[in-house]
């Protein structure tokens, strides 16, 4: 037996170091205005299908090859440009076309041809700064305008405001927050404070959440620490972040269990 458990040490110990010695060396290169980046504060990356990486910054949208670099900002005098500088979100759909939101509405970019649209909110009234990009399938685009959320049809080229019930201090969703998706198919949204929304893109209409009811991650007294961000993972584990730590909701044998991991751990 302390043969046969020497043997097995010995032979976990080889693992180890073959698993170690498999490693790829990791090498990070920092990339700044020095180097021909239009703006040093980034909002957004993206690499597309070719291999470009696409850099959104307060200074215009950047296509970066590894070696030079492409720009993109807003002109006045030029319908073939972005619509605002600061650029917040890029997403590549099914066609390559690449969907940009700024701090005055949403382009499109053919990466191929290079040619730019600008999509126009029907009422002037609608915010235009907007934040995160859905891309829910083929046709259908969320958007967070951070005292808005909207669908965009790419087809019909039409924005519809989602429906969202009253509040009295009214709905602000975080500049910095994302859509999620569960395995139900559920699209949320974060919000200013401690409700989330649940989107119904269908019928254009959203319902306010409870987060820490429905998610079962935040103790009930601690009103002002709002979710702004909340990802499910493979396994449909509720990863809820907000400014003052990030915390996991876990099923457990049937039992949803919350898992608190303090930011300054």
């Amino acid at each position: 037996m302390k043969l046969l458990h020497l043997s097995l040490s010995v032979l976990s110990f080889a693992a180890c170091l073959y698993a170690n010695a498999q490693q790829p060396e990791l090498s990070f290169n920092r990339i700044t205005s020095k180097d021909g980046l239009s703006g040093d504060v980034v909002y957004c990356l993206l690499q597309d299908r070719q291999g470009f990486l696409w850099i959104g910054t307060h200074r215009g949208l950047n296509r970066y090859d590894g070696y030079r670099f492409r720009y993109y900002m807003y002109d006045p005098e030029d319908t073939n440009s972005i619509s605002g500088n600061h650029v917040h979100c890029i997403k590549e759909d099914k066609d390559g076309i690449l969907w940009i939101s700024t701090n005055k509405g949403l382009n499109s970019l053919d990466p191929v041809t290079g040619k730019i649209k600008r999509y126009e909110l029907p009422n002037s009234t609608m915010p235009s700064l907007m934040y995160d990009i859905y891309l829910v399938n083929d046709s259908i685009l969320l958007i967070n305008a951070n005292t808005a959320v909207y669908r965009f049809n790419k087809k019909a080229k039409q924005f519809t405001a989602i429906k969202l019930p009253y509040r009295e201090y009214g709905f602000i969703a975080l500049n910095a927050a994302r859509f999620a998706k569960d395995s139900k198919e559920r699209i949320f949204l974060g919000t200013g404070v401690y409700d989330c929304i649940v989107i119904d893109w269908k019928e254009a209409r959203a319902d306010y959440l409870t987060s820490r009811k429905f998610l079962n991650v935040l103790p009930l007294h601690d009103s002002a620490n709002a979710i702004s961000q909340i990802y499910f993972d493979s396994r449909n584990n509720a990863w809820c972040f907000t400014q003052k730590e990030t915390l996991l909701t876990k099923w457990v044998s049937g039992k949803k269990i919350n898992y608190p991991y303090s930011s300054s751990e």
